[in-house]
């Protein structure tokens, strides 16, 4: 399949005009949508076909985006061909001419851009290694230390501590509140081993940081405790529909998009009502172009929700309207 200039030409003039005003978290998931109807198939061979011209228009977008929308700073994008791995790294005023040299060529961006919709949450060219955190059955002293800096969990249940956990994943580009929000739910195992939401819930916090590194070995990590937290999730409430959100999401980072919207479908009608389920159904739905279906699911008008949350809603069903 060859992409030609009159079909990405409209496109990244598209998302150009819309990731002026977009939320942080909109980037991935719009470069996701279009990137899998326009640049999936496109094989290597085809990358000198594509206009030089469109993919400037992308990239400009994205210089746009990151340079205007409340980071502050400019940015470079480079790319380990060899890792397929996406890097962004900020530049200081006197270093942000450099930004020209990220386009050395169309299909270098390109590349770049193939990345980008699964690992554009990154914010710097070096991701930390998530801690291990004490096992229910060590000693509380030890897990006391490892919460420093999280909220005051002390006395809550682990429905409770999932409700606190939730908004501070979000959004779900921030790759630092993913990773505290995955403290939290772990602290939530903590309190209640047996609690097959806390362990889905745990499960979709690292599937969504899997997602934020894709790419890197990391990601592999996270799968690897996501894998653990849904089997014991699935043992114990294989009906819950945070434990069907989790597998749902499981399914479509293996590339089973059709199983994995089946199961977010079962999920939502299960728990239509819980926030948590209805933000991963528009995750999920968006993914898999089902847009009037996440539009329904995440108006705001007929949501009571506040703060974040609310904000996280009200993007899925302002990009599930644009679209």
């Amino acid at each position: 399949m060859t992409v030609s200039h009159t079909e990405l030409r409209p496109a990244a003039e598209r998302v150009q005009a819309y990731l002026q005003s977009a939320h942080p978290e909109a980037l991935g998931l719009l470069f996701g949508r279009l990137l899998k109807v326009y640049l999936s198939e496109l094989s290597r061979a085809a990358l000198s076909d594509v206009s030089e011209d469109s993919m400037a228009l992308l990239q400009r977008a994205l210089t746009t985006y990151y340079t205007g929308a409340g980071y502050g700073e400019s940015v470079r994008f480079t790319i380990d061909q060899g890792r397929f791995a996406l890097m962004v790294e900020t530049l200081d005023s006197q270093n942000a001419a450099l930004m020209q040299e990220a386009q050395k060529s169309s299909g270098h961006w390109l590349l770049v851009l193939a990345a980008a919709c699964f690992v554009i949450g990154i914010f710097g060219s070096q991701m930390l290694d998530i801690k291990k955190s004490p096992h229910p059955e060590d000693k509380w002293a030890e897990r006391e230390a490892h919460l420093v800096g999280l909220p005051d969990m002390s006395g809550l249940n682990a429905r409770e501590i999932m409700e606190q956990a939730f908004p501070v994943m979000l959004p779900f580009v921030d790759y630092p509140g993913q990773k505290r929000a995955a403290e939290m739910f772990r602290h939530a195992l903590y309190v209640e081993p047996l609690n097959a939401e806390a362990h889905a819930s745990f499960a979709i916090s690292m599937i969504s940081l899997a997602i934020l590194t894709m790419g890197g070995g990391q990601s592999r990590a996270y799968l690897l405790e996501a894998d653990k937290g849904l089997s014991i999730a699935s043992a114990l409430a294989p009906e819950s529909a945070r434990v069907l959100m989790a597998r749902g999401m499981r399914q479509m980072l293996g590339d089973d998009w059709n199983a994995g919207w089946v199961l977010a479908e079962r999920a939502y009608a299960a728990a239509p009502d819980d926030p948590f389920i209805s933000y991963f159904y528009g995750f999920v739905g968006f993914y898999n172009g089902q847009f009037e279906k996440v539009a329904l699911a995440t108006n705001p008008d007929d949501l009571e929700l506040t703060g974040k949350i609310l904000s996280a809603h009200r993007l899925h069903f302002g990009l599930a309207q644009f679209f």
